[in-house]
């Protein structure tokens, strides 16, 4: 962990670049291997290698530059870690990053993968109150926890940690055809 910490501190933006690609294409990877699995259709052994860059390059943005300025923001509005102001913060990280960063999500992926403006805004309109009722459930939580107990430095690699399995269920949900289902 020493040596994690030490790195964070020397090359902050690049560490937690390569980590959130890594762990963004990893969950990736981990909901086209479950979407594949209801669909007979598919060669199971074949991934879309597109469809895995463009969230390794969504999750170098949020884990290199959305997350740590989001964080510095947040920790110069409410810098003391008091019961309320962790309430405060982990509030405010929901209604930006919840809303906009979870639409630059799903949208980016539907862009970068060669569909267009509309076909992004359409999956974001069919998708989006589903998602936020599940950022609630997992992000709320998680943010208070965040703001709480770990350290500034560590923050945005942590987080990146979660986004992992937050990430599989985005990559479904920006790739779904079907009418959206609260899951």
């Amino acid at each position: 962990m020493r040596w994690y910490s030490s790195l964070l501190r020397s090359w902050p933006v690049s560490t937690n670049a390569v980590q959130g690609a890594v762990l963004c294409a990893v969950g990736d990877i981990g909901a086209q291997i479950l979407e594949r699995r209801d669909a007979p259709d598919v060669e199971p052994s074949t991934l879309g290698v597109r469809r895995c860059a463009s969230a390794a390059a969504i999750g170098t943005a949020f884990g290199a530059f959305i997350y740590p300025t989001a964080y510095r923001i947040l920790d110069a509005r409410w810098p003391t870690t008091s019961i309320r102001t962790v309430l405060m913060k982990s509030v405010a990280e929901v209604a930006t990053l919840g809303t906009v960063g979870n639409a630059f999500s799903i949208g980016g992926r539907v862009v970068l993968e060669g569909d267009g403006p509309s076909a992004a805004c359409e999956q974001i309109s069919r998708e989006m109150m589903f998602v936020l009722k599940n950022e609630l459930r997992l992000w709320l939580p998680w943010n208070v926890f965040l703001f709480a107990l770990v350290p500034a430095h560590l923050r945005p690699g942590s987080t990146m940690l979660v986004e992992a399995g937050w990430t599989t269920y985005i990559s479904w949900v920006a790739h779904r055809k079907d009418a959206a289902t609260c899951v």
